[in-house]
């Protein structure tokens, strides 16, 4: 029996939720069995693969007053509900905050309804409401992490949670990974490279890392720091590059399309965030061997990196060598000037860098661990969950 599915999401312009969106859509559609659309609430340009699938545009464009974000709730709520009905959608899935609301508000009868939650937020006052009125009122809540999980049982007392794994075509990702980059990129790579994937947000952190890797040029003055991204922090983060003299050393390219011939090439990812879900570029580093050094933040990388440790735990003035990777504490919620000492979270992650780039060993070590746990995210074993969920 042909299954009509339908994944609510924003748009399909880049960011990790809509890579994958794309692959599980993209799989999905290859099947006999399942027809798949792609509700986007307003299409821009789209930098995904969708395989067979049909992009319906709802032409609803983002608004910046209280007003217009709400009047476009509704309107977006109206728009899906009549498509729902068009296209006889047996099951609705929707991808982020904005979308998982809609989700939420769509009154047709007999379509299961099942929301992801990408990222940890601690659950609290109005969200804490509204969430709790989101999930008892939908068929299955996917969340992408363990650790997110449990923040939702324990304070919304859901009992329609699953969580499910991020999706990786390994083996695509790594016939990517040994392309040619951009001729004009080749320069960087003639030592020694640090590199960070992420939207250019507060919640990536990056200032932390570009003031740590002030420390790491010390001992390896021709290290590069490598950040693809794109994002309203962009101004700040070249001033920062600037004031502390390392326009031969920090880099900040835009949005790849192809981002793993640039991992590929690279010595150590790190990730600088204050909060993820389940950080894709971490798993994606790892697809390519790369060693990982992360904040111990909420929630992915103790999860992916040290999964035999507990996940209440917190570290605070020390660090862990994880079976996969290595945690160091999280940061404080801070801008900090060039002039500033380094915070103590800063000289932690610079002494480990430097550390690891000292120390090849650890770095193969570490590759190894990489490629043998990457297993646990291929993209069949987890299709085969969302398959699961769909029936």
């Amino acid at each position: 029996m042909e299954k009509n599915i339908a994944f609510l999401i924003r748009n399909l312009q880049g960011g990790g939720a809509e890579r994958v969106v794309s692959r599980i859509a993209t799989h999905l559609s290859q099947y006999d069995n399942f027809k798949v659309y792609l509700i986007l609430f307003d299409e821009t340009e789209n930098k995904y693969e969708i395989g067979k699938s049909k992009i319906i545009d709802l032409n609803i464009a983002p608004k910046t007053t209280y007003l217009g974000k709400l009047y476009n709730v509704f309107k977006r709520k109206k728009e899906t509900e009549k498509i729902v009905k068009t296209y006889q959608i047996n099951t609705l899935i929707s991808f982020l905050p904005g979308p998982n609301l809609v989700n939420y508000l769509v009154n047709v009868n007999h379509v299961k309804k099942i929301v992801s939650i990408r990222k940890f937020i601690e659950l609290k006052g109005f969200n804490l409401f509204l969430q709790k009125r989101i999930v008892s009122h939908v068929d299955h809540v996917v969340t992408v992490s363990k650790k997110i999980e449990m923040e939702y049982e324990v304070k919304t007392g859901a009992t329609n949670l699953i969580t499910i794994y991020n999706p990786y075509p390994v083996k695509d990702i790594q016939k990517l990974s040994t392309q040619d980059i951009n001729p004009k990129y080749e320069f960087l790579f003639n030592d020694q490279v640090v590199i960070n994937i992420g939207r250019l947000c507060f919640q990536k952190g990056q200032w932390h890392l570009i003031r740590a890797f002030s420390e790491v040029v010390k001992s390896f003055p021709e290290a590069k720091l490598i950040i693809l991204g794109e994002g309203e922090l962009k101004d700040y983060l070249v001033q920062l590059i600037a004031k502390l003299n390392l326009p031969d050393n920090v880099f900040i390219l835009n949005f790849q399309s192809n981002p793993y011939p640039f991992l590929h090439r690279s010595s150590l990812f790190v990730l600088s965030s204050y909060f993820e879900g389940l950080p894709n570029a971490i798993i994606e580093a790892m697809v390519c061997g790369v060693p990982i050094i992360s904040t111990d933040c909420k929630s992915g990388p103790r999860e992916i990196l040290a999964p035999n440790t507990s996940l209440n735990d917190v570290l605070k003035q020390e660090l862990i060598y994880g079976t996969y990777g290595i945690l160091i504490p999280n940061f404080t919620s801070n801008k900090y000037l060039y002039d500033e000492p380094l915070t103590s979270e800063e000289s932690f992650m610079s002494n480990v860098i430097i550390k690891n780039l000292k120390h090849p060993e650890i770095i193969n070590q570490y590759k190894e661990q990489s490629l043998k746990r990457v297993e646990d995210f291929q993209i069949v074993k987890i299709i085969n969950k969302w398959e699961h969920l769909l029936k």
